[in-house]
């Protein structure tokens, strides 16, 4: 953020666009869809086997990561979204027990002043940003798109 501003400079969002007067660069879409642990959905057929009876009977998450490990530990099927479950289903904790895909028409994007695109820091953090993504889209574990350097802070 510049010194003498309260606005920052770059952003990330989740929307439909257009943004005049910015440059907008979109990076992710994302899709939903059922995950849970491998041995969970060995003994699934199709999502008709899942039982209605069982929906809200169950623990219920305010917070989609404690969701995310419950399924992970075998708990039962939630609702996965690309970005959040990347790792987890590169990994193989989490797998995609059945071939449904909703997509999310939202797309999650990079934005700056119109012309900030081209200075140097704003410049590789784009260019990191986009890696990250393509590696997500991929299937690929966050990370890996940047090198390797998972984890690590970017100024």
């Amino acid at each position: 953020m510049p010194a003498a501003s309260k606005t920052p400079d770059r952003r990330h969002l989740m929307g439909r666009g257009p943004y005049p007067g910015l440059f907008a660069q979109p990076l992710l879409v994302e899709e939903f869809f059922p995950v849970c642990a491998p041995a969970l959905a060995q003994t699934l057929r199709t999502p008709a086997g899942l039982p209605l009876s069982a929906i809200g009977k169950g623990p219920g998450f305010l917070d989609s990561s404690m969701a995310l490990q419950a399924a992970i530990d075998g708990r039962g099927v939630t609702l996965g979204r690309t970005a959040l479950v990347a790792d987890d289903l590169a990994a193989g904790r989490l797998v995609e027990p059945f071939a449904l895909r909703l997509h999310y028409d939202l797309k999650s994007g990079f934005v700056c002043p119109r012309g900030h695109e081209t200075r140097s820091p704003v410049r590789e953090l784009l260019d990191w940003l986009s890696m990250e993504a393509a590696a997500v889209s991929a299937g690929g574990r966050r990370g890996e798109g940047a090198g390797g350097h998972h984890g690590t802070t970017r100024q």
